[in-house]
C-alpha cells in the first residue's frame, strides 16, 4: 500500500506537470474544471470577463490546509500561480509561484485528498490516466 501511496503522488504531479506542458495556457481551465468537478468542497473558480462581454473561467483557486492556491489564465497566454497563507480566514501572506513549484503542492494536497474520498481519486484518476 506504501509503494501505491508513493506511485499516486509522483503520478499526480507528474501527470499535472505533463498537461501543462502540453497544453500550456489552455491548461488553466481545464484543470479548474477537474478540480471543480472533483474536489467541489475546496475550490472556487476565477472568472474573467463580464459587463459587456462573455464572463469565462480563467482560473481556480483551492485550499488546502492553512493555503490558498490560485492559478490563473494571464494576459498574452501566460499563467500566473500564487499561494496565500491563510490562517482563521485571514490571509497573511501572498507571495506568486512558479507553475511547476504550484503543480508539485497542489500535486501534494490532491493525493491527500485522494486518500480521503475514494470518489475524488476516482475522478482524478480518470481524468490524469493515474493507476
Amino acid at each position: 500500500m506504501q509503494d501505491e501511496q508513493g506511485w499516486v503522488s509522483i503520478g499526480v504531479a507528474a501527470a499535472l506537470s505533463r498537461e501543462y506542458s502540453v497544453e500550456g495556457a489552455q491548461f488553466v481551465p481545464v484543470l479548474s474544471r477537474l478540480l471543480l468537478n472533483a474536489l467541489p468542497d475546496c475550490t472556487e473558480p476565477i472568472m474573467a470577463g463580464g459587463f459587456f462581454s462573455k464572463k469565462t473561467l480563467s482560473g481556480v483557486c483551492i485550499q488546502l490546509g492553512d493555503f490558498r492556491y490560485a492559478l490563473e489564465a494571464g494576459e498574452k497566454g501566460g499563467v500566473l500561480a500564487s499561494r496565500t497563507h491563510q490562517v482563521r480566514g485571514i490571509s497573511l501572506k501572498s507571495e506568486p509561484m512558479s507553475v511547476d513549484s504550484w503543480l508539485g503542492e497542489v500535486g501534494a494536497g490532491i493525493e491527500g485528498k485522494m486518500r480521503e474520498n475514494s470518489r475524488v481519486r476516482a475522478a482524478l484518476s480518470e481524468l490524469l490516466e493515474l493507476p
